[in-house]
């Protein structure tokens, strides 16, 4: 008969081997540091990747993957590659930075069924686990550079989103696998500017901001909003826009 202290033990055991079975991924980074943009595509990658697996119902069967930075690889390349050996698949996406190890994160996650558009992430009808092919895929953009062109604090601009639908907008440019941001504005956003007897403040357009204020009246303290730019031409102006903060 077992005592309650056995019968807890025997427990712990089985919910531990319960931990271990089914499906296993691991992220493994070679040759390069977890930078801010390597953990958001190491996160990308372990989530979407999990999801699909989940809904799969792919049982025992383990993923290890290898996110690599490739010195030999040039002008914006990367490569995807897949081997598989028993009930165990290797995947190693490499880049020459930090850009092209994202772009082959996203271009895996494609061949498995995700699509990536401006709008966000659309999810398939059914993923492609099962037949995961191996190969060796180099891609090298046509484009070295892409991007979108922001106009600062024009409505067709990311200036006028709320902060989180901006943010998200970025990430779904990353997703898209662009790799340049360009911005256009006037003198006047980033520096005072002289006119007849006028002067332009910079931060002039972004002071109707709900977060623009919260910054500088941490700043400035809780003075008038007429008198922030009286604040600003004294030489203790905020050296951005505070929408770039």
């Amino acid at each position: 008969m077992f005592s309650k202290k056995s019968f807890l033990f025997a427990l712990i055991f089985i919910i531990s081997l319960s931990a271990f079975s089914g499906n296993r991924i691991a992220v493994k980074l070679t040759g390069i540091a977890e930078t801010p943009p390597i953990s958001f595509a190491k996160q990308e990658l372990t989530t979407l990747f999990n999801k699909a697996l989940a809904e799969s119902g792919i049982q025992e069967k383990h993923y290890s993957f290898v996110l690599r930075k490739d010195n030999l690889l040039k002008n914006g390349a990367f490569t995807v590659e897949v081997s598989h050996k028993r009930d165990h698949s290797y995947i190693q996406l490499s880049g020459e930075d930090e850009a092209g190890i994202s772009h082959a994160v996203y271009t895996f996650l494609e061949d498995i069924g995700y699509r990536f558009e401006i709008s966000g992430i659309v999810k398939p009808e059914k993923f492609s686990l099962e037949n995961l092919e191996e190969k060796h895929q180099k891609i090298t953009p046509a484009i070295r550079w892409r991007g979108i062109r922001q106009h600062v604090n024009f409505p067709m601009d990311i200036s006028s989103y709320p902060v989180e639908e901006a943010k998200e907008y970025i990430r779904n440019l990353v997703r898209l696998r662009f790799n340049k941001l360009a911005m256009h504005s006037y003198p006047n956003f980033w520096h005072e500017v002289k006119k007849n007897d006028t002067t332009d403040y910079a931060g002039n357009f972004f002071y109707a901001k709900s977060v623009g204020l919260k910054v500088l009246r941490n700043k400035y303290g809780n003075v008038p909003l007429d008198d922030l730019p009286v604040k600003e031409s004294s030489g203790d102006a905020p050296p951005l826009p505070i929408f770039f903060k």
